[in-house]
């Protein structure tokens, strides 16, 4: 009987190992599982967050890039506006550089060397360069000439002070067409500093997020980085390109190694485990949802940059599209009225060959600053193309809705646009049209289109159907 009972302890002791191997062996299995499947949606949240940020920081270096083209648009305009006469150089480099915040220097370059520039200072050891003797720069000062086109040189290694730098290069001909001859350059530069956006800067020294950054530089003959964060990892990075008037430059971003010791500390206490487990969950659970809370967020962001024209700030096509459906189906769920209108602005190709695109921008953009001003709050405004907005009017017919167009008409004639020494005025020709049961969206918009162009061959004016 002893030895039954010696047996029977020391089966139960086997067993009572056995399980809580089996037991240790589950929950670390189970443990281990769930780590895996955090760290999986992590790393995809992480990836998406990343992309998500690396997108928005794209578009803020293409901006910053966008700024030395129109500065040196600007700067042949006046130029070639003065009858390639340089004498006011420095008045214009004054407002132009005045107007940005990435365009360090300006400089002109008749027959490819350099002879003025501003701001002088640390800068004048460039004046007398010779863009087209220099093997390290002719190449890219080839490629202008011969292509008629603003190219982008670098990123590169400055003459004056050894720093990163862009410089984009203009060509400007004496006189029209294949018969003119080239005269030089306007140039434009920008330090590689001022291009990257301040929070990417504050997030590398932060060690939140590595880049590597390449251009593509007709005066180079590779393609190397000419930044690169400590720390990049390329095995792990997501690249993005940025288009530049020459070519295209490449952003690749990646992220700091998740420090995984702590699932060393877990095996080691899988006994607590189960006890843990609760709080583990629930703040997992909190974290994900921080995560995607910022993931969303910054979704909704792109979004709304989808829908929006980036120059005067109104509703796209996209945006026009959606909301006429949304403004149909009400209609049609409660019958009420609603009311459109399709306008344009007179004469504006006018306005552009006489003062340069930069000033048509800028009527466009207080055209439409006046506009949402001026209409109801139930009211909206879209820029549909060019010089074209279409507006929607809610339950509203169509006699309101002329009435309403022409004060908006009468506030766009009081409201001139100015532009250096002039007033630029605001004409528009309106077509408008009230949404008829059961016609189709497309055929709404193909009234007020249609009304716009009797507006246009009967004077100018407001047409409705």
């Amino acid at each position: 009987m002893g030895d039954m009972r010696k047996f029977d302890s020391r089966f139960f002791g086997i067993k009572l190992i056995l399980f809580t191997v089996f037991l240790g062996a589950l929950i670390i299995s189970f443990g281990e599982l769930v780590i895996r499947t955090d760290l999986t949606r992590e790393e995809s949240q992480r990836r998406n967050a990343l992309m998500t940020s690396g997108y928005l920081i794209a578009q803020d270096i293409q901006r910053n890039v966008s700024e030395a083209i129109t500065a040196v648009e600007i700067l042949a305009t006046f130029l070639q506006a003065n009858n390639l006469d340089p004498s006011d150089f420095e008045r214009w480099s004054t407002i132009i550089l005045s107007s940005g915040k990435t365009v360090t220097t300006l400089q002109l370059a008749p027959g490819g060397i350099i002879s003025r520039c501003y701001p002088l200072g640390e800068n004048e050891q460039v004046l007398g360069h010779d863009l087209l003797q220099d093997e390290s720069r002719r190449s890219g000062a080839l490629k202008a000439i011969e292509s008629r086109q603003l190219t982008f040189v670098g990123p590169a290694r400055l003459i004056q002070n050894g720093q990163w730098g862009v410089i984009a290069r203009k060509p400007i001909f004496d006189g029209i067409g294949e018969e003119s001859s080239f005269w030089g350059f306007a140039i434009a530069v920008m330090m590689l500093d001022d291009i990257l956006p301040a929070r990417l800067q504050q997030m590398e020294r932060d060690k939140e997020i590595f880049i590597s950054l390449k251009g593509d530089n007709p005066d180079a003959k590779g393609n190397d980085p000419f930044h690169v964060s400590p720390g990049f990892n390329e095995a792990q990075s997501l690249s993005l390109d940025i288009n530049v008037p020459n070519g295209t430059w490449q952003i690749a971003f990646s992220l700091p190694s998740l420090d995984r010791a702590y699932h060393h500390l877990f095996r080691g206490l899988y006994v607590f485990f189960m006890l843990a487990l609760g709080g583990y969950i629930v703040s997992q659970q909190m974290y994900i949802r921080k995560k995607g809370s910022e993931i969303t967020r910054l979704n909704n962001q792109l979004l709304e940059l989808s829908l929006r024209d980036d120059l005067t700030g109104c509703g796209n096509r996209r945006a026009l599209m959606e909301a006429l459906k949304r403004q149909i189906a009400e209609a049609r769920r409660y019958g009420e009225v609603f009311s459109v209108a399709m306008m344009d602005m007179d004469y504006f190709k006018k306005v552009n060959d006489q003062f340069g695109h930069p000033a048509g921008d800028r009527l466009l953009f207080h055209f439409a600053a006046t506009l949402k001003k001026s209409i109801r709050k139930s009211d909206s405004l879209f820029r549909i193309g060019g010089d074209e907005f279409f507006m929607i009017f809610p339950r509203t017919g169509l006699d309101q809705a002329v009435a309403i167009l022409e004060k908006l008409r009468e506030k766009l004639g009081e409201s001139p646009c100015p532009w250096e020494n002039v007033l630029l005025s605001l004409p528009v020709s309106v077509g408008a049209a009230e949404f008829e049961e059961p016609e189709t969206l497309e055929r709404l918009m193909q009234r007020a289109d249609k009304k716009l162009y009797e507006s246009k061959t009967a004077g100018r004016n407001i047409t409705s159907s």
